[in-house]
């Protein structure tokens, strides 16, 4: 595909501040200097909804619940541009039942009180009785038409629709009646219920309000979406392109008319696979006509919104904080950037859709959804800020580490550490930051927890220097020793030779022998006892020449249970009894402890039980000494 870069932030960065008050409480909105014309009617015309291509949304049935509540007066939807707000205010509203009367208001084009208030006077009085007392109205101020006509709205169980909501907040004069009159309304009794939606999660006074946050359709309905417009594809290309597209139904639909535009011009089949492209760059090359503009795309809404962000860094805390992958509360927040982040800073982001705040229990604890990360990533490395999240991040995770528990969230810090390493391609500092846990995991048990990172590791690394290397070697090796402990005896094997390959390449005898060990172990595993006997006694060949000691005591063990398992159990106690030796004379409890342990095995293999006990005993002893509860 071509290379259509976003617009670059100074295009949008023409902002305003306006301050926005809603009874008591005030907030400041910075705006785009782009104010549109004020309109002199209101459009009263709904987003059309065709029923075939319709997809239930999970929030329909929450705002029949709200619609039933009395109490509750207020209720929005608010998301970022294009997540179909307008288009879900309709379906709830055409399906809306139990009102006297129904009212839409579109605010695409934004329009003075006087406007709005007159004609929802005319609306509830009827067209008739308003004609005969038209001058009267036409002389109010929008103050006293806030009071009027918000009095004709409590007077029965009404619905009414303000949509597209966020073009009022262009001047702090445009939306001051308007700010008033949903104060009153949601300080007053009786009447029915006012739904807004907005890209703007305003801040309410009083609790008779709710806001909804509007997100993408799941994959089967963005497939049925597609489908429905006859856009063909197989079920794998349509769901990659859904998971794409985040479920964001304008990004969808616009695609969709793309596709079936180019079928007209060259008599193609309208196929998804032609839109198989970078998912970033969807957000701007999928273009079509939306509300009257021929080059709409979503990445252009997108930048609207984003330029509108004040003070400038909350746009660097976004670049920089879309690269977390889980959920985050304030202080990973306040360690992306140099400002002091406040949590009221985070849930403005979130009411302007560009953060989602955690509703399960854990307030304070923010998410991105997945096309919002995937486009503030993308600005991110345009702007080169990209690199300086992942750098915070771990500075952030490897500073605040924590002290061992026994739980696998101890390990969390480094986990994070590793994956922001990983992304940034620093695989011999991730596997340092591993060495700090990756024993600790594995005693423990969490072998599945630990492939994916030793793979990882072992897949993207290119050592460069003889140093990662070896470290390189030991990543092999641990991810060996996992695969063996989850019985994946082949895997385990290839790994061993793998990192047998990388030590005799820098002549890493230390290394090479560990690694004929291992290899030993797996065929041991498998039941080949005579070729794992071959392994041990190459790597016992290898310590005694490099005087390893630790590593000799180690293979005459391995030959010792190798021999053992062939029933030589005189052979085995000779071996057994030569890895003791060599564990008391370097001071090795937890071998000294192993030998003995070992050495009770094989006497209670030949019968003699009362020899076994004592062994078993002095194991025993050694065991609660060191501190070893398995042993």
């Amino acid at each position: 595909m071509p290379d259509n870069p976003s617009p670059s932030i100074s295009a949008f960065s023409d902002v305003t501040a306006q301050t926005i008050t809603v009874g008591n409480i005030t907030q400041t909105i910075n705006y785009q200097q782009r104010p549109k014309a004020l309109s002199t009617a209101i459009d009263r015309g709904l987003p059309l909804i065709i029923e075939e291509r319709w997809q239930t949304r999970s929030q329909e049935a929450v705002l029949k619940g709200y619609f039933a509540e009395s109490q509750i007066r207020l209720v929005g939807l608010y998301a970022a541009g294009g997540y179909g707000k307008s288009a879900l205010a309709a379906r709830v509203y055409q399906d809306a039942a139990g009102f006297k009367q129904k009212l839409w208001a579109n605010f695409k084009e934004p329009a003075p009180f006087a406007i709005f208030g007159r004609w929802l006077i005319e609306t509830l009085l009827g067209v008739e009785k308003y004609a005969q007392v038209r001058e009267l109205y036409e002389r109010d101020s929008p103050d006293e038409l806030v009071i009027k006509s918000l009095n004709l709205l409590r007077e029965s169980r009404y619905l009414l629709v303000l949509d597209n909501l966020e073009t009022l907040f262009q001047s702090s004069e445009l939306w001051q009646p308007y700010g008033a009159f949903l104060a009153e309304w949601l300080g007053s009794g009786g009447g029915g219920t006012i739904l807004l939606t907005s890209q703007y999660q305003l801040e309410l006074p009083t609790a008779t309000w709710r806001w909804e946050s509007v997100q993408g359709l799941t994959i089967a309905q963005g497939i049925a979406l597609l489908q429905s417009q006859q856009i063909e594809g197989s079920d794998e290309d349509l769901k990659k392109f859904v998971q794409a597209a985040d479920g964001h139904p304008l990004l969808l639909q616009l695609a969709a008319s793309l596709l079936k535009r180019e079928h007209l011009a060259d008599y193609e089949p309208a196929t998804i696979y032609r839109l198989q492209q970078d998912d970033a760059s969807m957000l701007y090359e999928v273009k079509e006509l939306h509300r009257g503009d021929p080059e709409a795309c979503v990445g252009a809404i997108l930048d609207r919104s984003f330029a509108q962000l004040d003070p400038p860094w909350l746009q660097s805390l976004l670049w920089r904080s879309s690269v977390l992958r889980h959920r985050f509360g304030l202080d990973v927040a306040q360690g992306m950037v140099d400002e002091t982040v406040t949590l009221a800073e985070l849930r403005k982001l979130a009411r302007w859709s560009f953060l989602q705040e955690s509703r399960q229990g854990e307030s304070g604890r923010f998410e991105f959804l997945p096309l919002i990360q995937r486009y503030l990533q993308q600005g991110a490395r345009k702007q080169k800020e990209l690199e300086s999240g992942h750098e915070r991040a771990i500075e952030f995770f490897w500073n605040n580490r924590k002290p061992w528990t026994g739980n696998f969230e101890d390990c969390r810090e480094q986990l994070e550490a590793f994956y922001h390493l990983c992304e940034l391609g620093h695989y011999a500092e991730a596997y340092r930051v591993m060495a700090t846990c990756v024993d600790i995991l594995n005693r423990q048990g969490y072998y599945t927890k630990l492939v994916p990172i030793y793979e990882q590791l072992t897949q993207q690394w290119q050592a460069n220097n003889e140093e990662e290397v070896k470290d390189f070697g030991w990543a092999w090796t641990r991810l060996g020793n996992i695969d063996r402990s989850l019985g994946q005896y082949g895997a385990a094997i290839k790994a061993h030779e793998q990192a047998q390959q990388l030590f005799l390449r820098i002549g890493d005898r230390c290394g090479e022998a560990a690694s004929l060990g291992n290899l030993g172990n797996a065929y041991q595993s498998l039941g080949q006892y005579q070729r794992a006997i071959e392994l041990y006694q190459q790597s016992l060949d290898i310590a005694l020449d490099i005087g390893d000691r630790g590593g000799e005591a180690n293979s005459l063990g391995s030959l010792g249970n190798a021999y053992q398992s062939l029933g030589q159990y005189q052979r085995a106690i000779e071996f057994h009894q030569q890895y003791g030796d060599i564990a008391l004379d370097i001071g090795d409890r937890g071998g000294e402890a192993n030998s003995l342990g070992s050495l009770g095995n094989a006497y209670q293999s030949l019968g003699q039980y009362q020899r076994a006990i004592e062994f078993h005993q002095q194991y025993g002893d050694i065991a609660r000494e060191i501190g070893d509860r398995g042993g």
